[in-house]
């Protein structure tokens, strides 16, 4: 028995095996992107959450792993909500209260700041049907997890966070700048 703990502490304290966990994370939230169903789109969104939450964990970033395995629950609910057809709106204010509660838990100085406050917009954002001003939070949310994930040095949850940033700048000129010129046209 000491053998098999002896291995698994060598293998998740591993910093290959540390990067892998953010590459996969990365990967899996492109897929959740690719897909048509709002249920594979969350399914894999909730996977890719729980992947960077492992590998913040274990880069020591406790702030960026609690959220995210918190935000696994709220992606559950959010979904369960919105196919019922019900409000969020409770829900998102719910969620932001528990956000500001686990970064002050798990507080790792001003750092926390940028994933709560990555949190609080996220959270608002997902109870949002304007794609408009979804895409327009996105730039506010994922620049704060860029920096965090830099300082925690997650590979691959700063090439998800730069795809992201690249893919929403891409978005709005692409879908709300290009259709407001047509618009006025």
């Amino acid at each position: 028995m000491g053998n098999i703990i002896d291995i698994l502490r060598s293998v998740v304290t591993n910093g290959i095996f540390i990067q892998a966990l953010g590459f996969l994370g990365m990967f899996v939230q492109i897929f959740s992107m690719q897909s048509k169903e709002y249920k594979k789109v969350i399914g894999m969104t909730i996977s890719g959450e729980l992947i960077f939450g492992f590998q913040l964990l274990l880069l020591g970033g406790i702030t960026g792993a609690a959220t995210n395995f918190a935000a696994c629950i709220t992606n559950i609910i959010y979904f369960i909500r919105i196919r019922q057809k019900k409000s969020t709106t409770v829900f998102q204010v719910i969620f932001g209260i528990l956000f500001v509660a686990i970064g002050l838990l798990t507080w790792e100085g001003p750092l926390s700041l940028l994933v709560i406050a990555a949190k609080l917009v996220s959270t608002v954002s997902y109870g949002m049907k304007d794609t408009k001003i979804i895409r327009r939070l996105k730039l506010i949310s994922m620049p704060l997890w860029l920096i965090y994930d830099v300082l925690h040095f997650s590979i691959g949850g700063m090439l998800n966070d730069l795809m992201v940033i690249t893919s929403t700048v891409i978005g709005i000129i692409r879908l709300d700048i290009k259709r407001e010129e047509k618009t006025e046209s």
